[in-house]
C-alpha cells in the first residue's frame, strides 16, 4: 500500500523511515535532528533540517529529491530520481551509487562533494569552500573553475553539462573504470 502524504514538521529529535513502506509525497522539517530515510517515493521527497545529517538509502523517487540543511552531512545512497536539488551551509555531501535521470543541482558553503558511481543527465555544482571528487557513469562536457585548487577533470566533447565551480578546493573526476 501507498501512503499520500507524510508531513513532519519538528523542534529536536531524528526520524527514521524503514524499507517496507511507500509514500507519494514526504516533506520533512526539522531544527536538530537526523533523518534515516530507507523508502520509495512516487512523486516529492522534501527534507530540511537546521542542525542534523540526512542519509536516503536504497530509496526511488520517482519525483524530486530537495535536502537543505545549514549544518550536517548528507548521504544518498543506492537510490534514484528525476531531479535532485541539494543546499548545504556546513557540511559534506555524499552521492553514491546514485542515478538522477534529470539535473542535479548543489549550492554549498564549507564542505566537500563526493561522487561515486554517481549519474545525472546534467550537473550544476557551486561550492565557496569545498572540494569536488569522485567519479562518474557516463560522458559529460566540463566547465571547471576553481580559484586556488587542482583540476582533473576528462577531456569530453559528448554529454550533458558538468560544471562545477569553487572558490577554494580541487576538483577531481574520472569516468568508473578509468584512471
Amino acid at each position: 500500500d501507498t501512503i499520500e502524504s507524510l508531513s513532519i514538521k519538528n523542534s529536536t529529535g531524528d526520524i527514521e523511515i524503514n524499507e517496507g513502506f511507500s509514500f507519494n509525497n514526504i516533506n520533512i522539517k526539522l531544527t536538530t535532528g537526523d533523518v534515516d530515510l530507507k523508502t520509495n517515493v512516487t512523486n516529492n521527497l522534501s527534507i530540511e533540517t537546521s542542525t542534523g545529517d540526512v542519509e536516503i538509502n536504497d530509496s526511488s523517487v520517482a519525483g524530486d529529491i530537495n535536502v537543505k540543511t545549514t549544518t550536517g552531512d548528507i548521504e544518498i545512497v543506492n537510490s534514484k530520481a528525476t531531479k535532485l536539488d541539494i543546499g548545504v551551509s556546513t557540511g559534506s555531501t555524499l552521492l553514491s551509487n546514485t542515478i538522477v535521470t534529470n539535473d542535479f543541482n548543489m549550492n554549498g558553503t564549507t564542505g566537500n562533494l563526493k561522487l561515486d558511481s554517481f549519474d545525472a543527465q546534467n550537473i550544476y555544482v557551486t561550492l565557496s569552500t569545498g572540494s569536488v571528487k569522485g567519479t562518474l557513469l557516463s560522458s559529460k562536457i566540463f566547465i571547471t573553475n576553481s580559484k586556488t585548487g587542482t583540476i582533473r577533470v576528462p577531456e569530453t566533447t559528448t554529454g550533458g553539462i558538468c560544471k562545477i565551480t569553487t572558490s577554494t578546493g580541487n576538483i577531481i573526476i574520472s569516468y568508473k573504470g578509468s584512471n
